[in-house]
Order: C-alpha cells, then structure tokens, then sequence
C-alpha cells in the first residue's frame, strides 16, 4: 500500500483521477450509496433474513475496507476531489432514503433503506475526515451489530406472521414480546438514541462536520435524520404497539433465540458508554483516511 502510494504523481493526473473516481463510484455502489443503490433494497428483501443479515454486516463491512484501502493509498492526493464526490453521492443517498423510508410499507424495505440512509452519513464522514473520521469507524461497527439484531429479528415476525408488510403486523408486541421489544431497540439504535453506539458516533460525525465549518452537509444531514425518524416511528411503532387487526396468542421464544440479539444490545450499550481498548485500538485506524 505504501508503495502505491509512493507512486503516485502530485501533479494533476487526469487519468489518475479519473481512475479514482470509478473506484469511488464503484465500492459506493458496493455500499448502497446513489445512484447506484436500487440492488439493495431488492435484495435485502428478497433474501432470507440470516442472509440479508450477512450482507449488511459483513459484505458492507467488506466493502467499507476496500473503500478505507483506497484512502490509504490516496491520502494527501486530490483530497478535494474525493471529499466532492462522497459529499454528492451522500447528499443523495440521504434524500433518496427519506423520500423511501416515508413510503416504505415493507419493514425488510424500510430496513434495507435506512442502511441506505447509513450508507449516507459514512459517506459524509469520510469526505470531512479529521474528527468525523473516527465516528465513522465506531459507527461502521456499531451499525453491523443493528443491522444483524433487526434483520435477524424481523426473520423470527416474518416466521409467525408469513407477510413482511407492515399492515399485517399490527400489535406484534403482544404476540412477541421479547422480539418486540428487541426490534424496538434495534430501531431506537438505528436512528441514533443514547445510549447506543450510534448515537456517539453521529455526534463525532456532525462535529467533525462543523469543525470543517461545511455547514450545508451539517444542516442536510440533521434534516434529513429527522425525517427518517419521523417516517421510521410512523410505520414502525403502530406495528409494535399498535391495537391488533387479528387475535393471535403469545408465541413463546426460546432463548437460544434470544441470547443473541440480547448480546447484540448489550455491545451497542457498552460501545456507547465506554469502549473497550481493544476497540480503541481499531478506531486508530482512523488516522489512515484522515482522522487526527
């Protein structure tokens, strides 16, 4: 990597550049970043939920290294270029899951467009780095605990109710308690509530962004999380708590099924109150795409 590195020309390049850009452009669309992200919601959807689990923890993840590779190679070179074309393609990615979220009528789909949404703020982040950049990394790891709680518990109402439409689902707290209420809290971490993870890791991001006095992606990026959390509280929470349309009796879960997701809540605490030195460790890697 470093000798890549070394051998890149610091005078302007257009081919360099240009190669840059298809690389962005092609590991952004890996991650479900605009325009390039209509294979996500598809496929999230149509998946099973174990496998639409593993690809948005551990594919993403992949992909999101891939993308730190480059930086690694590309860092001091055409800086500017690269903060543009992430600020852009997140900008979009931001709109275009807000606008999805609020019509969204399938809770796999509302799932899969909000890491679309996830897929946004990384975006933002990078192309600020410094301070933004070690919000990233801890978001990047608590976003694959979220993402595998809500996929892998949206499998077990998928198994009961047999519909992935939100209007089938209404009252599911009553039905499946636990599952319920661990899908909840899966919701509350993925829109950014203490004492979650994420929440930590989007207060670093927004104060990166303004110690970097771009307040435009700032405002954007506050505005638009709003309204996710308004469109992800309007379609979700009538279907937890809401007044059943069919009587149905209490599934009973077992705890094979519920230590992990319980052990997946747990981690998002502790990542949001204290982080541990071994993941203190890995937020260092940070400093290779611009964090200080």
């Amino acid at each position: 990597m470093d000798q890549l590195g070394a051998s890149l020309t610091t005078a302007k390049d257009g081919w360099q550049r240009l190669g840059l850009a298809f690389m962005l452009f092609g590991l952004g669309g890996k991650l479900g970043l605009a325009p390039l992200y209509s294979w996500l919601p598809e496929t999230y959807e149509a998946a099973p939920t174990s496998t639409s689990a593993l690809l948005a923890a551990v594919q993403f993840n992949i992909s999101v290294v891939a993308m730190f590779r480059v930086f690694q190679i590309f860092h001091g070179f055409d800086a500017s270029f690269v903060s543009q074309e992430l600020l852009v393609m997140g900008y979009v990615s931001l709109i275009v899951a807000a606008v999805q979220i609020m019509a969204a009528r399938n809770y796999k789909r509302l799932i899969a467009y909000a890491c679309i949404s996830s897929s946004g703020v990384i975006a933002l982040g990078l192309s600020v780095g410094k301070t933004a950049a070690y919000g990233v990394v801890l978001y990047i790891v608590s976003n694959a605990f979220v993402k595998s709680l809500l996929f892998i518990t949206a499998g077990r109402m998928r198994a009961v109710y047999g519909t992935n439409e939100v209007a089938a689902l209404n009252g599911v707290i009553r039905v499946l308690p636990f599952a319920g209420l661990l899908f909840a809290g899966g919701i509350f971490a993925l829109l950014g509530f203490p004492p979650f993870a994420s929440f930590l890791a989007e207060m670093l991001i927004l104060s990166g962004i303004v110690q970097a006095g771009n307040l435009m992606a700032f405002t954007l990026m506050c505005v638009m999380l709003t309204v996710i959390f308004v469109a992800t509280g309007r379609t979700v929470f009538p279907m937890l708590w809401g007044t059943p349309t069919q009587a149905m009796p209490p599934v009973k879960e077992s705890m094979v099924a519920i230590i992990p997701k319980v052990g997946f809540v747990g981690v998002l605490s502790m990542l949001g109150t204290y982080t541990p030195e071994p993941v203190t460790r890995y937020c260092a890697v940070a400093q290779s795409i611009g964090g200080i």
